[in-house]
């Protein structure tokens, strides 16, 4: 498949509701019978609190997204690791945004929403049976998270210095985002790969998926690239 960011490689999302839809709740406990459309990207990694814009060349991929967008808004983001093995822990997506809907290559905007556990996949109608997976923030560290995001934050600043002065985004990463939600977030400063974003998004326990975005920030080997931060394409 081919997929890719048009413009921009990532957004958060600082709106505090979600868009207004005719359709359930995105914040309901879905049962362990429930289907809902699903894709698998390769090479995006799309996680909760997370606003994208992609573009996708694969017929399949838009005919699922077409379909989504005209009914119920909401689709399953279900990754493969590089040996092609689907992960039990997914993505639930909203799109909130379809243009070029009579164009080749159609843009589509997914907002993560909250991560899922993916049950039962069935290929020829292109879904996927789920249960919500909700991040688990175990009590015995509670009084050490604080210590643990200062921690994070000292790497990442290390690593995007001219982030330390930016007035917008550090009272966002110091105090605003809940714990997991800046692990996720600063995760994708890591440019993750398919491994890296299986592992990052199936770790509910957000100690331990702090510990993973921390190993990655401070591994000298890594190539973070040209990443711009804050996002430019989202923050609304």
């Amino acid at each position: 498949m081919n997929h890719s960011f048009p413009n921009s490689q990532f957004a958060i999302d600082r709106n505090t509701k979600m868009p207004q839809f005719p359709q359930k709740s995105t914040t309901e406990t879905f049962a362990s019978e429930t289907w809902l459309p699903k894709v698998t990207l390769a090479e995006i990694a799309l996680l909760p609190g997370i606003t994208t814009p992609i573009q996708t060349k694969d017929r399949q991929t838009r005919t699922v997204f077409r379909k989504v967008y005209r009914e119920r808004k909401e689709i399953v983001i279900a990754p493969q690791n590089s040996a092609g093995m689907f992960s039990d822990i997914g993505c639930l997506c909203q799109m909130t945004s379809w243009s070029g809907a009579n164009a080749q290559d159609p843009i589509v905007i997914l907002r993560g929403l909250k991560r899922v556990r993916i049950s039962a996949i069935n290929e020829t109608e292109a879904t996927a049976k789920i249960e919500t997976a909700s991040d688990d923030y175990p009590a015995n560290t509670q009084n050490d998270r604080q210590d643990r995001r200062a921690e994070l934050l000292d790497a990442f600043f290390l690593r995007f210095p001219e982030q330390v002065g930016n007035q917008t985004v550090r009272p966002l990463l110091e105090r605003d985002l809940p714990f997991g939600t800046l692990c996720d977030l600063l995760s994708f400063s890591c440019q993750l790969n398919a491994d890296e974003y299986i592992s990052i998004l199936g770790e509910l326990d957000v100690d331990q998926r702090c510990d993973i975005v921390l190993e990655m920030l401070m591994d000298s080997n890594r190539n973070f690239g040209e990443i711009e931060f804050p996002p430019a394409f989202s923050w609304n």
